[in-house]
């Protein structure tokens, strides 16, 4: 198994689509899994990325020893304007079932009902210190990576971390706010 465990809006759409093209069978979305940490749907895929899979892992990690976590991020500071869109524009936009059930995350989640970006620093930076302890004697089992970035090549980084070859073409960068 593996598991995108980076926040939302840290580049976890690009990943599952990667994962598509590299011909992993990766989740199209994993919201059940809040619901029910263990969902039958954990049977079906080979992958999974977004909410909640990044405030499960340690529990995903024991149910399936062996896996492979990576871990997206992005800067800060763009992430915070990526979630202020997320938390307005972004759900506004939405049918009303979809905006209602984005509303519950957030609120699960994050325990918030509006943007706050105070909460949400200490969100990003409490997650990424506890991934970082977690993992720290597993290093083979965590690749951290910025998707974000147009300097390097992401594919390279996570074929390598996989063991799979390189497809051949630019990496997917999806669903960009």
């Amino acid at each position: 198994m593996i598991f995108g465990i980076g926040l939302s809006r840290t580049g976890t759409t690009s990943l599952h689509h990667a994962f598509e093209i590299l011909g992993i069978r990766s989740a199209p979305t994993s919201v059940a899994l809040l619901f029910d940490p263990d969902d039958e749907v954990l049977g079906l895929y080979e992958a999974f990325t977004d909410n909640p899979i990044p405030f499960l892992y340690q529990r995903l990690d024991a149910r399936f020893p062996g896996s492979k976590f990576i871990l997206t991020t992005r800067d800060l500071d763009d992430w915070l304007r990526s979630m202020e869109w997320l938390f307005g524009e972004g759900l506004d936009r939405l049918d009303r079932r979809t905006r209602r059930l984005g509303r519950q995350v957030h609120r699960l989640l994050y325990d918030l009902r509006r943007f706050d970006a105070e909460v949400l620093t200490e969100v990003y930076r409490r997650h990424h210190l506890e991934v970082a302890d977690y993992f720290e004697d597993r290093a083979d089992d965590l690749l951290t990576i910025d998707v974000t970035r147009s300097t390097h090549d992401p594919f390279a980084a996570i074929c390598g971390f996989l063991g799979r070859p390189h497809p051949g073409q630019p990496f997917p960068h999806s669903n960009a706010s």
